[in-house]
């Protein structure tokens, strides 16, 4: 039987909260307290303002690759395809003279391009999405420095800027409207995979590819469709980008480890790497968590303050999701 995004049979089951949500929720609020204490100011409207805004690019990466994870895939390009389409729609304004809006489909298609290519090479001529993505990440790599030569692109329109710098007033004090817009797109994408018979179809695909062909799923069409879908959360997360950074900076992928990043939400949030279970919530307490975790380590001092140690927080939550889920997957009965 399928499974509902939340891991329970789909259409049956109880209401409960899954205990990995309940773990997560704890931690998160645990290490709130420990850097309110450490740092008073951790909780102004200030810092938690920062935190939704440089971390929803990420938080947006990590939605797409929860449904790639969901049907047992892998996605390492998401942070160099995201870099790419920064260059696509900054270089056709600045350089290109196309219109702003004209800008955005440009890049909405080219995300499509890629996804249904990637898509295609992983469904349809059964390649590891490892080696596809891998080739995706350099092939974006290298694309990025010829456009940009090597340097960032400023002076963009506001169209451009509008996602990632636009803000919105919440008990008196401004927050980015990301604070608002990521949340609605993780409702959304919960509500597709539990509501709607491609996202349950999806789901099937993940748990028991065999099961589902023999079901008539159209399981390549479906599989493809979740890189489609990342592809579009790569450029939606660009245009944020590009609001965050005020300007297109070619070492973005490089320095903030991306799809690393991504990964680590969707894993300690509790999707299962053999697919067929995504927690959307898990993943956007994931993102939190890490948010939190990165913003609050340098507040304490010291050696914490250092990015080697962000990387080692990284390499941690990685492992500890991967060993969560093969906890959950030996708990199961069957």
């Amino acid at each position: 039987m399928g499974r509902s995004f939340e891991g329970r049979p789909v259409g049956g089951g109880g209401r409960g909260v899954p205990a990995t949500l309940i773990g997560i929720a704890c931690v998160l609020l645990g290490l709130v307290v420990v850097f309110s204490v450490v740092q008073p100011r951790f909780l102004s409207p200030t810092t938690l303002s920062l935190i939704f805004r440089y971390y929803s690019p990420v938080s947006v990466l990590a939605l797409g690759m929860t449904f790639v994870i969901l049907v047992a895939g892998i996605d390492l390009s998401v942070g160099f395809l995201m870099v790419l389409l920064m260059f696509v729609m900054a270089t056709a304004v600045t350089k290109g003279g196309i219109p702003p809006v004209g800008a955005l489909l440009l890049g909405l298609v080219s995300a499509v391009v890629v996804g249904v290519a990637s898509g295609a090479a992983i469904a349809v001529a059964r390649m590891p999405p490892f080696i596809v993505t891998l080739a995706v990440m350099v092939g974006a790599n290298g694309a990025t420095l010829l456009l940009s030569g090597n340097q960032s692109v400023g002076n963009l329109p506001p169209e451009l800027l509008a996602l990632g710098s636009s803000e919105v007033q919440l008990l008196g004090h401004p927050f980015p409207l990301t604070i608002l817009l990521v949340p609605a797109l993780y409702a959304g994408a919960a509500l597709f995979l539990r509501r709607t018979r491609s996202g349950r179809a999806l789901v099937a695909v993940g748990a028991n590819r065999e099961a589902a062909r023999l079901s008539g799923l159209p399981i390549r069409r479906l599989e493809a469709s979740a890189y489609v879908f990342m592809a579009i959360c790569c450029w939606l997360a660009a245009w944020i980008q590009l609001g965050v950074n005020r300007t297109a900076d070619p070492k973005v992928a490089l320095s903030d480890s991306l799809e690393l990043n991504a990964i680590a939400m969707v894993v300690i949030g509790g999707t299962s790497l053999s697919g067929g279970r995504a927690t959307l919530a898990g993943t956007a307490l994931g993102a939190l968590l890490l948010a939190v975790l990165f913003n609050g380590l340098p507040m304490l001092g010291g050696q914490f303050g250092d990015t080697s140690w962000r990387k080692l927080v990284q390499a941690a939550v990685i492992l500890a999701g991967a060993c969560l889920d093969v906890i959950q997957r030996r708990s199961r009965p069957g």
